[in-house]
Protein backbone atom coordinates (compact mmCIF):
# COMPACT_ATOMS: atom_id res chain seq x y z
CA UNK A 1 0.00 0.00 0.00
CA UNK A 2 2.69 2.34 1.14
CA UNK A 3 4.94 1.65 -2.33
CA UNK A 4 1.56 3.04 -4.47
CA UNK A 5 0.82 5.70 -2.58
CA UNK A 6 4.13 7.66 -3.09
CA UNK A 7 3.82 7.92 -6.64
CA UNK A 8 0.35 8.73 -7.01
CA UNK A 9 0.43 11.51 -4.27
CA UNK A 10 4.04 12.63 -5.85
CA UNK A 11 3.69 12.06 -9.36
CA UNK A 12 1.41 15.10 -9.93
CA UNK A 13 3.65 17.27 -8.01
CA UNK A 14 6.45 16.22 -10.10
CA UNK A 15 4.50 16.94 -13.34
CA UNK A 16 3.49 20.31 -12.44
CA UNK A 17 6.72 21.44 -11.27
CA UNK A 18 8.38 20.00 -14.68
CA UNK A 19 6.02 21.80 -16.77
CA UNK A 20 6.74 25.04 -14.54
CA UNK A 21 10.51 24.38 -15.18
CA UNK A 22 9.94 23.39 -19.01
CA UNK A 23 8.35 26.97 -19.37
CA UNK A 24 11.49 28.74 -16.96
CA UNK A 25 14.06 27.38 -19.40
CA UNK A 26 12.05 27.79 -22.54
CA UNK A 27 11.08 31.47 -21.41
CA UNK A 28 15.15 31.95 -20.44
CA UNK A 29 16.43 30.77 -23.59
CA UNK A 30 14.65 32.74 -25.37
CA UNK A 31 15.42 36.16 -23.30
CA UNK A 32 19.30 35.69 -23.01
CA UNK A 33 20.10 32.95 -25.31
CA UNK A 34 18.42 33.69 -28.32
CA UNK A 35 18.96 37.54 -28.48
CA UNK A 36 22.67 36.95 -27.55
CA UNK A 37 23.49 34.30 -29.38
CA UNK A 38 27.04 35.49 -30.47
CA UNK A 39 27.53 35.39 -26.87
CA UNK A 40 26.82 31.52 -26.70
CA UNK A 41 27.95 30.62 -29.68
CA UNK A 42 30.80 28.10 -28.65
CA UNK A 43 27.87 26.35 -26.11
CA UNK A 44 25.42 25.53 -29.35
CA UNK A 45 28.79 24.43 -31.13
CA UNK A 46 29.31 21.85 -28.42
CA UNK A 47 26.15 20.78 -29.01
CA UNK A 48 26.25 20.24 -32.49
CA UNK A 49 29.38 19.26 -32.30
CA UNK A 50 28.08 16.32 -30.21
CA UNK A 51 25.37 15.02 -32.10
CA UNK A 52 27.26 15.06 -35.39
CA UNK A 53 30.24 13.15 -33.44
CA UNK A 54 27.18 10.76 -32.63
CA UNK A 55 27.18 9.55 -36.55
CA UNK A 56 30.62 9.07 -36.68
CA UNK A 57 31.86 7.32 -33.69
CA UNK A 58 31.04 3.76 -32.86
CA UNK A 59 28.91 3.75 -30.00
CA UNK A 60 31.16 0.92 -28.27
CA UNK A 61 33.59 3.33 -28.11
CA UNK A 62 31.49 5.36 -25.65
CA UNK A 63 30.62 2.19 -23.56
CA UNK A 64 33.15 2.24 -20.87
CA UNK A 65 32.82 5.98 -20.15
CA UNK A 66 29.00 5.22 -20.24
CA UNK A 67 29.19 2.61 -17.73
CA UNK A 68 31.88 4.98 -15.56
CA UNK A 69 30.25 7.75 -15.12
CA UNK A 70 26.95 5.92 -14.77
CA UNK A 71 28.46 4.36 -11.82
CA UNK A 72 30.11 7.34 -10.37
CA UNK A 73 26.80 9.31 -10.37
CA UNK A 74 25.43 6.11 -8.16
CA UNK A 75 28.58 6.50 -5.89
CA UNK A 76 28.40 10.36 -5.46
CA UNK A 77 24.91 10.55 -4.60
CA UNK A 78 24.72 7.38 -2.08
CA UNK A 79 28.00 9.84 -0.45
CA UNK A 80 25.73 13.02 -0.49
CA UNK A 81 22.89 11.20 1.26
CA UNK A 82 25.63 9.95 3.81
CA UNK A 83 25.37 6.22 2.67
CA UNK A 84 28.28 4.27 2.96
CA UNK A 85 30.47 3.91 0.03
CA UNK A 86 31.73 -0.13 -0.47
CA UNK A 87 32.55 -0.98 -3.73
CA UNK A 88 32.48 1.08 -7.41
CA UNK A 89 33.20 -1.43 -10.30
CA UNK A 90 33.62 -0.36 -14.18
CA UNK A 91 34.93 -2.87 -16.60
CA UNK A 92 35.77 -2.25 -19.83
CA UNK A 93 35.80 -6.08 -21.18
CA UNK A 94 32.04 -7.79 -21.80
CA UNK A 95 31.19 -9.72 -19.50
CA UNK A 96 28.95 -13.10 -19.48
CA UNK A 97 26.15 -11.79 -17.12
CA UNK A 98 25.99 -8.29 -19.07
CA UNK A 99 26.90 -6.07 -16.09
CA UNK A 100 29.97 -4.15 -17.13
CA UNK A 101 29.90 -1.70 -13.71
CA UNK A 102 27.66 -1.33 -10.43
CA UNK A 103 28.00 0.47 -7.26
CA UNK A 104 27.48 -0.61 -3.90
CA UNK A 105 26.80 0.56 -0.78
CA UNK A 106 25.52 0.77 2.55
CA UNK A 107 22.51 3.13 4.12
CA UNK A 108 22.74 3.22 8.19
CA UNK A 109 19.13 3.28 7.97
CA UNK A 110 17.28 0.81 5.99
CA UNK A 111 13.70 1.43 6.83
CA UNK A 112 11.31 2.16 3.56
CA UNK A 113 11.24 5.54 3.27
CA UNK A 114 15.11 5.34 3.50
CA UNK A 115 15.05 2.60 0.79
CA UNK A 116 12.11 4.61 -1.17
CA UNK A 117 13.98 8.15 -0.94
CA UNK A 118 17.37 6.33 -2.16
CA UNK A 119 15.01 5.00 -5.15
CA UNK A 120 14.59 8.94 -5.61
CA UNK A 121 18.00 10.18 -5.25
CA UNK A 122 20.69 7.38 -5.56
CA UNK A 123 19.07 5.05 -7.66
CA UNK A 124 17.85 7.40 -10.44
CA UNK A 125 20.99 10.16 -10.17
CA UNK A 126 22.56 8.87 -13.49
CA UNK A 127 19.47 10.01 -15.11
CA UNK A 128 18.70 13.35 -14.60
CA UNK A 129 23.21 14.63 -13.07
CA UNK A 130 26.16 14.92 -15.55
CA UNK A 131 29.18 15.10 -12.69
CA UNK A 132 31.48 16.45 -15.73
CA UNK A 133 29.17 19.13 -16.78
CA UNK A 134 28.11 20.57 -13.38
CA UNK A 135 31.72 20.65 -12.86
CA UNK A 136 32.32 22.39 -16.03
CA UNK A 137 29.73 25.01 -14.73
CA UNK A 138 31.11 25.75 -11.85
CA UNK A 139 34.27 26.72 -13.01
CA UNK A 140 32.59 29.12 -15.24
CA UNK A 141 30.64 30.74 -12.70
CA UNK A 142 34.16 31.08 -10.33
CA UNK A 143 35.90 32.25 -13.27
CA UNK A 144 33.64 34.49 -15.48
CA UNK A 145 33.18 37.54 -13.27
CA UNK A 146 32.19 40.92 -14.44
CA UNK A 147 35.70 41.96 -15.52
CA UNK A 148 38.70 40.04 -16.18
CA UNK A 149 40.30 38.48 -13.36
CA UNK A 150 43.77 36.74 -13.00
CA UNK A 151 41.98 33.15 -12.52
CA UNK A 152 39.91 33.83 -15.43
CA UNK A 153 43.18 35.11 -17.59
CA UNK A 154 44.66 31.36 -17.62
CA UNK A 155 41.75 30.31 -19.54
CA UNK A 156 40.90 32.58 -22.08
CA UNK A 157 41.84 36.00 -23.22
CA UNK A 158 38.94 37.28 -22.39
CA UNK A 159 35.77 36.76 -19.76
CA UNK A 160 34.13 34.86 -22.61
CA UNK A 161 35.89 31.68 -22.11
CA UNK A 162 34.60 29.95 -25.20
CA UNK A 163 36.65 26.80 -24.51
CA UNK A 164 34.55 26.51 -21.34
CA UNK A 165 31.08 26.99 -23.28
CA UNK A 166 32.15 24.53 -25.58
CA UNK A 167 33.07 21.81 -23.43
CA UNK A 168 29.87 22.36 -21.60
CA UNK A 169 27.36 22.08 -24.74
CA UNK A 170 29.79 18.58 -25.39
CA UNK A 171 29.80 17.02 -22.48
CA UNK A 172 25.58 17.93 -21.43
CA UNK A 173 24.82 16.56 -24.78
CA UNK A 174 26.61 13.63 -24.33
CA UNK A 175 24.93 13.11 -20.85
CA UNK A 176 21.00 13.59 -22.66
CA UNK A 177 22.34 10.74 -24.95
CA UNK A 178 23.64 8.34 -22.14
CA UNK A 179 20.66 9.19 -19.66
CA UNK A 180 18.20 8.29 -23.05
CA UNK A 181 20.09 5.30 -24.21
CA UNK A 182 20.21 3.81 -20.41
CA UNK A 183 16.65 4.78 -19.09
CA UNK A 184 14.95 1.76 -19.84
CA UNK A 185 11.81 -0.09 -18.29
CA UNK A 186 14.57 -3.31 -17.68
CA UNK A 187 17.13 -1.06 -15.66
CA UNK A 188 17.14 -2.31 -12.19
CA UNK A 189 17.64 1.32 -11.30
CA UNK A 190 13.89 2.09 -12.04
CA UNK A 191 12.61 -1.23 -9.90
CA UNK A 192 12.47 0.47 -6.51
CA UNK A 193 9.94 3.39 -7.53
CA UNK A 194 8.41 1.83 -11.19
CA UNK A 195 9.74 2.81 -14.39
CA UNK A 196 6.57 5.37 -15.50
CA UNK A 197 6.68 7.17 -12.23
CA UNK A 198 10.54 7.31 -12.31
CA UNK A 199 10.64 8.50 -15.56
CA UNK A 200 8.93 11.46 -14.41
CA UNK A 201 10.73 12.21 -11.40
CA UNK A 202 14.06 12.13 -13.88
CA UNK A 203 12.16 14.63 -16.40
CA UNK A 204 11.47 16.98 -13.51
CA UNK A 205 15.21 16.93 -11.93
CA UNK A 206 16.77 17.08 -15.45
CA UNK A 207 14.84 20.31 -16.12
CA UNK A 208 16.05 21.62 -12.70
CA UNK A 209 19.55 21.31 -13.21
CA UNK A 210 19.11 22.52 -16.78
CA UNK A 211 17.73 25.82 -15.32
CA UNK A 212 20.58 25.89 -12.99
CA UNK A 213 22.92 25.64 -16.05
CA UNK A 214 21.64 27.96 -18.18
CA UNK A 215 21.17 30.95 -15.01
CA UNK A 216 25.01 30.27 -14.16
CA UNK A 217 26.53 30.68 -17.87
CA UNK A 218 23.80 33.62 -18.65
CA UNK A 219 24.72 35.31 -14.98
CA UNK A 220 25.99 38.47 -16.63
CA UNK A 221 22.59 39.07 -18.03
CA UNK A 222 20.72 39.11 -14.98
CA UNK A 223 19.38 35.50 -15.64
CA UNK A 224 19.17 34.52 -11.51
CA UNK A 225 16.73 37.41 -10.42
CA UNK A 226 14.77 36.94 -14.21
CA UNK A 227 14.22 33.23 -13.04
CA UNK A 228 13.25 33.28 -10.19
CA UNK A 229 10.36 36.15 -10.79
CA UNK A 230 9.20 33.74 -13.29
CA UNK A 231 9.19 30.66 -11.01
CA UNK A 232 6.95 33.12 -8.15
CA UNK A 233 5.08 34.04 -11.17
CA UNK A 234 4.10 30.54 -12.45
CA UNK A 235 3.82 29.39 -9.16
CA UNK A 236 0.94 32.34 -7.86
CA UNK A 237 -0.74 30.85 -11.72
CA UNK A 238 -0.78 27.21 -10.87
CA UNK A 239 -2.28 28.03 -7.60
CA UNK A 240 -4.71 30.50 -8.78
CA UNK A 241 -5.77 27.77 -11.14
CA UNK A 242 -6.13 25.24 -8.47
CA UNK A 243 -7.81 27.81 -6.41
CA UNK A 244 -10.36 27.96 -9.46
CA UNK A 245 -10.94 24.51 -10.44
CA UNK A 246 -10.62 22.63 -8.02
CA UNK A 247 -12.12 24.75 -4.77
CA UNK A 248 -15.45 24.53 -6.05
CA UNK A 249 -15.14 20.35 -6.28
CA UNK A 250 -14.03 20.28 -2.40
CA UNK A 251 -17.09 22.39 -1.52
Amino acid sequence: MLKMAGPIILMPLWILLSGIFAIVVYRTAMEFYVVNVDDFLFLFIGLGTYLISMFIIKPIKYKFWDTFFHEISHMLFAILTFAKPLKLVVSPDEPENGVNGYARYQLSNESFLSRYFRGHIVGLAPYFFSPITLLLVLIYWMVIPDKQSFLSAMFAPTPTLHGLLFLIGLTYMYHLRTALKQARPHQTDFHVVGYLYGMVFVCFVQLLFLTFYICVISINFGSFEFVLSLIQELIIDALEFARRFVGPLIQ
